[in-house]
């Protein structure tokens, strides 16, 4: 059983290189161990925008302003694995990106560009039963293709959240998928003695999929949430202890960062009541 499922660790890893988007030598590929500087990715050209649209930065390490709930990531042990029944919750820092449009029929469009969405999970140990005790919950996953474009319309009239964004059809609702991200497993620090490269693919966050919640985007301090829940494949002994069954639940807030080259959006109506302090026109 365990050469089954470490053949098919193999085999995803080796799907991720065959791509040609996780390699070495590619902007998300290789291993890594720590998110890379977006600013200087921005500047060097490495994360565009559309043509017309504005970069903002955003800081997955905050708490989002409506609510005060933080970034993490619960990683479940799947059936029949060494860690079987195991929910190891962990703290996720990094980055994203996103391009903002200019105003459109009432409403602005986004888009999260390539290379630009870093998450970096809590490194501690999972806990779990003998030699998976000490196994590092590290990881880096650098988005390796593009999101479609998404329309962020004015809030609705509901009272309890003044200023939440809706969509098109007038549902509370934010949301985005990147196409993939290249994943380093089990970096302990700066180490990569342990560390193994594979792949996910597409990530559907905010839709509301699997009965999470579906994504909020606060106008009034640009901040965002988005929640996920899926399998996420690991390799190395990540992998041999958690399998590849689980579903791992991901909650993800994001602040615009101090350091961000623009400020986040205004809604189309200037002095709208829930318009950021400092916002792009």
């Amino acid at each position: 059983m365990w050469r089954t499922m470490l053949f098919g660790l193999s085999l995803l890893a080796s799907l991720a290189y065959g791509s040609g988007r996780c390699n070495v030598g590619t902007i998300a590929g290789g291993v890594r161990c720590g998110c890379p500087d977006v600013l200087s990715q921005i500047n060097d050209g490495v994360v565009t925008c559309p043509s017309g649209y504005m970069p903002v930065v955003y800081d997955l390490g905050q708490p989002f302003p409506a609510d005060s709930t933080t970034s993490s990531f619960t990683m479940e042990g799947s059936v029949r694995s060494m860690c079987e029944g195991v929910e190891k919750k962990v703290g996720v820092n990094g980055h994203l990106v996103i391009c903002w449009g200019p105003p459109d029929r009432g409403c602005r469009q986004m888009v999260v560009p390539y290379n630009s969405f870093c998450i970096d999970t809590e490194d501690t140990q999972l806990g779990c039963q003998g030699a998976c005790s000490s196994v590092s919950t590290h990881i880096i996953a650098l988005m390796n293709a593009g999101a479609a474009h998404f329309h962020v319309c004015p809030p609705s009239a509901n009272p309890s959240v003044p200023c939440r964004s809706t969509s098109n059809g007038g549902t509370e609702l934010f949301r985005f998928q990147p196409g993939g991200f290249c994943v380093t497993d089990q970096c302990e620090g700066a180490s990569t003695t342990n560390a193994c490269v594979g792949g996910w693919g597409a990530t559907y966050l905010g839709f509301g999929h699997h009965g999470t919640q579906q994504g909020w985007y606060d106008w009034a301090s640009g901040a965002f949430r988005v929640d996920y829940r899926g399998r996420r494949p690991v390799c190395g002994a990540l992998g041999d202890c958690l399998g590849n069954r689980g579903h791992w639940t991901g909650t993800f807030i994001a602040t615009p960062s101090a350091s961000s080259p623009n400020p986040p959006p205004c809604l189309t109506h200037a002095g709208d009541t829930c318009n950021p302090s400092a916002c792009l026109p």
